[in-house]
Parts: structure tokens; sequence; C-alpha cells
């Protein structure tokens, strides 16, 4: 009988999460009129696409006992350098430059929590602040209208409002690819047995020599949802 009752809290513990989103999916359906037409659903995934990103690698630092909250303020710092390149550089070299700004600060993150054993709040905290001034210095406190920077912008915003077959968001591909890639991290990769067997434990992971939380920060990489947020919004 125990072992019966240890299983099923088990399989509990394992499908809440599935089972969580089936009774949000269930409740909406019964108070939200037309939730399931295609307009809606499509308009769910356009919205939730920089969430479900940001919350992917969000999930592996809480999986080793950090935390980011620098994720707007770096999200904030990619959309201003895209948006400065642009013109000059073109869309994809902007892109790029982001993106490895981005990994970059990650870096910086994870070696001061994870080789300097800082708190990752204070580091984080402190890379909010100094993030969100440098991207207010850099567009003079002014809003950024990509459909005003010419051709390129328009590529972005055409972008950002794709549909696949003319009816489904191109959204949905950065939340598939985001996904399976953490879940092949975590399930089929030594550093995400890592993670799952070390946890946010600091004796075990001096034992086994787990890098774990100095890579978290670069895993949690921002720029991509901003790039696109920016290309739905257009600024």
């Amino acid at each position: 009988m125990n072992k019966t009752k240890q299983d099923t809290m088990q399989l509990v513990k394992k499908y809440s999460a599935v089972v969580l989103l089936a009774l949000f999916v269930i409740i909406n359906s019964l108070f939200t009129q037309n939730f399931f037409r295609l307009g809606n659903l499509n308009n769910i995934i356009t919205q939730i696409c920089p969430t479900i990103l940001c919350g992917m690698g969000m999930t592996l630092v809480i999986s080793t006992g950090g935390i980011d909250i620098s994720v707007g303020s770096m999200m904030a710092l990619s959309g201003v350098l895209t948006a400065q390149m642009m013109s000059g550089a073109g869309l994809l070299p902007s892109i790029l430059v982001s993106v490895l700004v981005s990994v970059l600060i990650g870096c910086f993150t994870g070696f001061m929590v994870g080789r300097l054993r800082l708190q990752a709040m204070v580091i984080t905290l402190g890379l909010q602040l100094g993030l969100r001034g440098a991207a207010q210095v850099l567009c003079g406190g002014r809003d950024i209208y990509f459909n005003k920077l010419g051709k390129v912008g328009e590529q972005l915003g055409q972008w950002g409002t794709y549909k696949i077959g003319g009816a489904v968001p191109i959204q949905i591909v950065p939340i598939v690819l985001s996904v399976v890639a953490v879940w092949v991290l975590v399930e089929k990769t030594v550093l995400g047995r890592q993670i799952q067997a070390v946890g946010d434990s600091l004796r075990s992971r001096a034992c086994l020599k787990n890098h774990s939380r100095d890579l978290h920060s670069p895993l949690s990489g921002e720029s991509i949802p901003n790039l696109i947020n920016i290309a739905r919004y257009a600024s």
C-alpha cells in the first residue's frame, strides 16, 4: 500500500504542470467566449512566445538554486542595440551582435555567481539597474519605432507578423524549438543530469565538480525573446 501511494505521489509530481495546464484550459474554455477560436489561439501563441523562451532559460537557472531578475533590462538593451545597428549593419548582423552581447553578460553573471560565490539576487539586481541605464542612454530615453527605420525595419515587422500557411503564427517555431532544446539538454546530456542531480546543493556541486551554476546565466539569454517581441510591436 505504501509503495502504491509513493508511486501515485511521484506520478502526481511528475505530471502536475500538465494537469494544471489542462485545468486552466478547461476553466478558460468555460468562462471565456470563443476561447478555442483560431484567432484567439493565434493571439495566445503570439503573446506567450517571449514568456516561454525566457521561462525555458529561467527553468535552468532556478533548478540550480539561482535567480536572474535582470531579464527585462537585458531584453531592453538587446532591443536598443538591434535598433541602433539595423540601419547600418543590416538585420542579421544586428541580431547576432545583440545575442552575443547577451551571452557575454550572462557569462559574466555566471562567473560572479558560480565562481566567486556571490548572491545571484544581488548581482542580477545590480545588472538590472545598470543594463536599464545603458539602454536608456543608447536610445536617448525615447521610443524607437522599427517601422520608421526603412526597409530593414519593415522586414523585421513582417517577420514578426508572418503566419505559416496563412494561419499559424511564426512564433510557434521558437516555442517548439526552445522546449525541445531544453528537454534534450536536461534529459539527454551530462550537464542536464548534473543539474537535476545536484540542484541547489553547493556541497554536492563541489563533490561532483559540477559547473552547471557557472552556465546558468548564459543559458538564460533574453535577446531572442526580445527580438520576437519587438518584431511583433515594431518598437
